[in-house]
Parts: structure tokens; sequence; C-alpha cells
């Protein structure tokens, strides 16, 4: 069977940082009595910073490890509500993004994973890249 698409895979890693909706980043002067999210801090550093993907997500039911277990509210948010923030980059690249602010991570639970990245080329596009001329 022939196929019209090639698989381009490329190596890649997803860093998980759990956090609760009420973790914030310190602020100065009267924003500290508000401070901006943790979780919104850390996606805008990683798009400052070129990760490739960043995201949050929150759960409806669950835990930190040491607190009690809560669930999410349609009516109001509970800042001890349990999410996380999933990076997706380059191993290299994830391990500079904690070790350049480790201020705001180093009491987080943080887990990594191994994947690849695929990318779709035509067939015809991929005999093109690795086609090579023929000498005379």
């Amino acid at each position: 069977m022939s196929h019209l698409h090639d698989i381009s895979q490329h190596e890649i890693g997803r860093l998980r940082i759990y956090m609760t909706r009420g973790d914030s980043v310190p602020a100065a002067g009267w924003k500290k009595f508000f401070g901006t999210p943790l979780f919104r801090h850390l996606v805008n550093l990683a798009q400052k910073d070129g990760i490739l993907h960043a995201t949050t997500h929150s759960t409806p039911y669950g835990f930190a490890q040491g607190k009690n277990v809560s669930e999410q509210h349609p009516e109001y948010s509970k800042k001890c509500a349990v999410l996380y923030v999933e990076l997706t980059a380059e191993r290299q690249q994830l391990e500079e993004f904690v070790k350049a602010h480790g201020e705001l991570l180093q009491d987080k639970e943080m887990t990594y994973k191994h994947m690849e990245r695929w990318k779709l080329a035509s067939a015809s596009q991929s005999l093109r890249q690795i086609s090579v001329p023929a000498e005379l």
C-alpha cells in the first residue's frame, strides 16, 4: 500500500509543574495583596523563553502532597484547587527553564516524560529532501 505522507520524528519532553490555584508570584507595593497567579506567570515566562507549548490544566477533584482534598466549584474558585502547568520542548530547554526560574519552582512537584514529536510531510516532499543528485 502506497502512502501519501511520511512521518518525521524528533525527541522532545513534557514537564508538568503541580501547584494550587492560590500559588502566586510575590509582588511589591499595593499589588502584594493580589499577586499574579503562578500558573499564568509560568506560561508567560515559557512563551518568552521560547518553549514549544505551555498550557494549564485544572483538576475538578484532587489533592497536592501534604494538603487536603479539594473540589472545584462552579460558582467560586478555591485557592487550594490543584492544577498543573504543562511545558513541551526539548529536554535541555526544559532543564534550562527550571534552572532559570528555580526560585519560583523550588517547592513544586515536577514530573518529566520523554515523548516524540511527529510531523507529516507528503511522500513527494520527503523524496525531494533526501534525494541526492547523481554525479556525472
